[in-house]
């Protein structure tokens, strides 16, 4: 960090998982969007979708953000045969 500049890091526990809450803590005091903590990610992506905000970030594990992905008909990469 530059001298001077804000830091909104946030250390979250050691723990290899954190909290829905604890994330929600993460979110700097300046953030305009709206952040929440759901229980399931079927309802998280629900939340979403019936919410006002037109971007949405998804945060958690691989398995998380595959699950969210898959139930909004998002593909992460063209599967394509490799060419020789």
């Amino acid at each position: 960090m530059p001298d001077g500049a804000p830091d909104h890091r946030r250390k979250t526990s050691d723990l290899r998982a954190s909290d829905t809450l604890e994330i929600l803590r993460c979110i700097p005091a300046d953030f305009a969007g709206i952040g929440t903590a759901a229980p399931s990610v079927a309802s998280a992506v629900e939340q979403a979708l019936d919410g006002p905000e037109e971007i949405v970030c998804i945060v958690g594990s691989f398995f998380t953000v595959g699950e969210a992905m898959e139930m909004l008909g998002i593909e992460p990469y063209e599967v394509r045969a490799l060419e020789r």
